[in-house]
């Protein structure tokens, strides 16, 4: 399977200048022309769209701006849909914009917003219509949001709502501390922090799990426990 990099929901929510949107129905053609080769090559693609966000300014941005953010996921989740991607990913992790609001250390919000899983369970609430068994939803979380015990929390939600799919990385750091001497990993674990919190997550969701970050091939006498 593909997941195309991150493709952002809007103009002025870009991670970088050269980053491709899907901001308009401008960006379908092109975006199209990807999933057809990908079909073409019987290679499954989601597509993974993105808003950076605003960081520590989470708190600060007006509700009607998030509100404003949440219905051009939607609009976005639409025209995937029209390129014919096998399905979409939110990018939920890497403090970009959902990270953020999963944030307990960012989130500090006293409106709707506060409750932390709100956007993400309001996106997929509201384009639960566009999915079925050929047309799949994943989303990328922090499995340390800041601890894995949040990240397990943000997990289950997730798949309550309908996520197909869960793909686990890393979220917003605590700055108190280094965030892998604080993960407790079995010695015989001999890969990254971020696989390991991918393979905890695992044991408390039914949905499939991506685990991710310096797999660089098979070691001898890994053990990943029951994935």
């Amino acid at each position: 399977m593909i997941i195309l990099e991150a493709c952002c929901v809007a103009k002025d929510g870009k991670l970088r200048d050269n980053q491709i949107g899907i901001w308009n129905d401008s960006f379908i053609e092109g975006l199209t022309k990807i999933a057809n080769i990908c079909r073409k090559h019987k290679t499954p693609t989601l597509i993974q769209l993105h808003h950076a966000g605003f960081k520590e300014e989470i708190a600060t941005v007006s509700e009607g701006e998030l509100d404003d953010i949440l219905e051009e996921f939607i609009e976005a989740f639409y025209r995937a849909k029209k390129c014919g991607f096998d399905g979409i990913e939110i990018h939920g992790a890497h403090t970009y914009l959902i990270s953020q609001l999963h944030s307990k250390l960012w989130n500090k919000r006293t409106d709707k917003y506060g409750d932390r899983l709100y956007f993400t369970r309001e996106l997929i609430r509201r384009t639960k219509d566009i999915f079925n068994n050929n047309f799949i939803l994943g989303i990328r979380i922090g499995g340390n949001e800041p601890t894995l015990e949040e990240g397990i929390y943000i997990a289950k939600e997730v798949e309550k709502v309908g996520v197909d799919l869960i793909h686990v990385s890393s979220g917003v750091p605590d700055p108190s501390f280094k965030q892998d001497r604080k993960i407790k990993m079995p010695a015989d674990f001999s890969l990254d922090w971020v696989v390991y919190l991918g393979v905890e997550i695992k044991k408390h969701v039914q949905i499939p799990v991506i685990a991710v970050r310096s797999i660089i091939g098979l070691r001898k006498n890994i053990n990943l426990g029951k994935i």
